[in-house]
């Protein structure tokens, strides 16, 4: 009896995560605010129960007792946006926590599959929380994904998001050398993702210096003196000699030689124009 009963709360529980996302995405009235607080914290309620079984390595307890619920209110699309929601708030030894959890009843197995879902939407929430949950096996699929959609937003800032933080340079690199590739990502977007990289940063920028996409060299030109990477002076003063370099490029190599505290050197590299200090204030 006590086993239907909690069952049919855990139901109720699903039913008012629906809501509570529904009210959220379609009101911002006093009641909707009201509902999402006390439910929100009901389900974290519940995680933080499961967490607990987890953490004194009650592992059987946690697949036989809250697995089934946990599975109930998260696997779905509503379910990924409330973990979703749920991760943002905790540090990152938290989010390692329940991910430990989750991966304990299957959760990462489901996440993959809903990389084949029709919805961009899911798919671009999933490529996140396989990232959050430090989920190896993807890499591949996620890079089919980000040159399959390569106009939305979500699944290129995630799928880049994920390559980028497992250090994935082989992917990386294909992308940057592929002719048919354009990320529709912001400059500052895609800044912001190379400087998390984890991977050999040095092999990965002077490798895409030859690429032949423009925007790309452009970035990481922008990159390397951001990051300080002061072994690149000498190859971004020779680059200045290429009959290829566009205008613009030429304006961020000063720029980042600046940057880097050479901007001496840059000035005396004859093919720079006498009013390159006054465009690299324009150009973008």
């Amino acid at each position: 009896m006590d086993t239907l009963v909690y069952s049919l709360e855990v139901i109720l529980l699903a039913a008012a995560i629906a809501l509570l996302i529904f009210l959220t995405r379609n009101s911002s009235s006093n009641h909707a605010s009201w509902f999402k607080d006390k439910h929100s914290e009901r389900v974290i309620t519940f995680l933080r129960e499961a967490l607990d079984e987890y953490r004194f390595g009650k592992i059987t307890s946690v697949k036989l007792i809250y697995g089934p619920h946990l599975q109930r209110i998260f696997c779905s699309h509503l379910g990924i946006e409330m973990l979703s929601q749920i991760l943002d708030q905790m540090q990152p030894w938290q989010q390692d926590e329940v991910a430990g959890l989750m991966k304990t009843i299957g959760y990462d197995e489901y996440l993959i599959e809903q990389l084949s879902h029709d919805n961009q939407r899911v798919i671009g929430e999933a490529i996140r929380l396989l990232n959050i949950f430090k989920v190896e096996k993807v890499n591949d699929a996620v890079y089919a994904l980000l040159l399959e959609y390569q106009t939305a937003h979500d699944i290129q800032y995630e799928g880049l998001s994920l390559l980028v933080k497992t250090g994935d340079t082989k992917h990386l690199l294909e992308l940057g050398h592929n002719a048919h590739y354009t990320s529709n990502l912001s400059f500052n977007e895609l800044s912001q993702l190379f400087s998390e990289y984890r991977g050999d940063t040095e092999f990965l920028y002077r490798d895409l210096l030859g690429s032949d996409n423009s925007f790309l060299r452009r970035l990481i030109i922008r990159s390397i003196g951001q990051e300080k990477c002061y072994n690149f002076i000498p190859l971004l003063i020779e680059m200045c000699d290429s009959d290829t370099l566009s205008a613009e490029e030429r304006v961020d190599i000063l720029s980042t030689l600046d940057l880097l505290s050479d901007a001496r050197q840059a000035r005396e590299v004859k093919f720079f124009p006498d009013n390159l200090d006054a465009r690299a204030n324009t150009v973008v």
